[in-house]
């Protein structure tokens, strides 16, 4: 499982803002939310991560408004470019970023960051603008240059979206420096744990993931994805009334995840109660039932039970509910297969030759 749900990262965290008096970015205090990037990633087997940004443009100063700076630079942009074009170029690319025109925000854009390199707020309006672009590398790029500048100051927001986006762009070591780095840097805000052990867990490093993850509860007792990802691990570990603990506390904390249920039905039937796994297996929505994790483990406790047509039937269900999708030939099959072992010889054939017409290898007709 896990995290950006994302987490999500999918699950991403949730509930978990900024505090009301953390303290303002120090760098550029005044071009608003800057990378404001929830993430999260399926990083364990979750769903992938959403940008969400936002940004306050930068008002153009018109001609003859008598309070034109006579620096040749606004907000640190503009070396060799007039003071007109590079506060007005900013600022329309502020707009079209925000009217979702990546392709001309980065066009206003590069031309900015070329003429001053060290300018801070063009770097990183354009990385928010390659991240819409899905140009992770790029996006990432730009933040790196941003945090070479401002050194040990850099602040741990930026720090952390900068983890966000290292991520994306396939940086997964860098990204975790990043997340531990904004951790020391607030080491009371919740989410840089809590993403850490996300990435943590997707570089196979538990141990780490776990020490963070208890940190980020700590931190927000009623983080769901804590405390349930810490139960995940727990039962990976074989650490099974831990594992039990934590999920139940996750289900509690958010009643309509499938995941903690689910985590929960595996923890059950690793400790012998299948049938108590399966209620709460079967329960689940049809969407959420009709998965293949889902559909497996509830196999498994038809099968330890001695209930193999329960299992066949929920995936034939599964497969007609799921007609024309990648999931419909092997739920075909593995009706097939429970159908076999039920006895039922004329469904299990049936199930097996429409697997096969629709090119699944390991059914054979019957």
């Amino acid at each position: 499982m896990i995290p950006p749900h994302a987490h999500p990262l999918g699950s991403g965290p949730h509930r978990i803002g900024k505090r009301p008096n953390s303290p303002r970015h120090p760098h550029g205090a005044t071009r608003g939310a800057l990378l404001a990037l929830v993430a999260l990633l399926v990083l364990v087997g979750i769903s992938v991560w959403a940008v969400i940004v936002a940004i306050t443009t930068v008002p153009a100063r018109g001609p003859g408004s008598g309070d034109e700076p006579t620096d040749s630079r606004v907000m640190g942009v503009g070396r060799g470019v007039p003071v007109s074009v590079a506060s007005g170029d900013l600022a329309r690319a502020g707009e079209a970023f925000r009217e979702g025109d990546y392709a001309r925000a980065a066009a206003l854009l590069e031309p900015l960051v070329a003429a001053d390199p060290k300018a801070e707020d063009p770097r990183l309006l354009l990385a928010q603008v390659y991240c819409g672009l899905k140009r992770y590398p790029d996006a990432h790029q730009q933040v790196e240059a941003v945090l070479a500048q401002a050194g040990p100051s850099a602040p741990a927001a930026l720090r952390f979206d900068a983890g966000t986006i290292a991520n994306q762009a396939g940086a997964v070591e860098r990204a975790a420096e990043h997340y531990a780095a904004a951790q020391a840097a607030d080491p009371r805000e919740p989410r840089y744990p809590l993403y850490l052990a996300m990435i943590q867990i997707k570089l196979g490093q538990d141990g780490p993931a776990m020490a963070s993850l208890v940190r980020a509860v700590n931190l927000a007792p009623d983080l769901a994805e804590g405390w349930g990802t810490l139960g995940e691990l727990e039962l990976r570990s074989g650490s099974l009334g831990l594992a039990l603990d934590h999920l139940r506390k996750a289900r509690v904390l958010q009643p309509g995840s499938a995941r903690w249920r689910l985590g929960e039905a595996k923890v059950l039937k690793r400790q012998g109660d299948p049938e108590a796994a399966a209620a709460i297996i079967v329960a689940l929505d049809p969407a959420d039932r009709q998965t293949r994790d889902a559909l497996a483990q509830l196999g498994e406790c038809m099968g330890l039970l001695g209930r193999p047509r329960i299992a066949a039937e929920a995936y034939a269900e599964a497969a007609a509910a799921r007609a024309g999708s990648a999931d419909e030939a092997e739920f075909h099959a593995k009706a097939a297969e429970w159908f076999e072992r039920a006895g039922d010889a004329d469904l299990a054939g049936k199930h097996a030759r429409r697997a096969a017409e629709l090119g699944y290898g390991p059914a054979q007709a019957k």
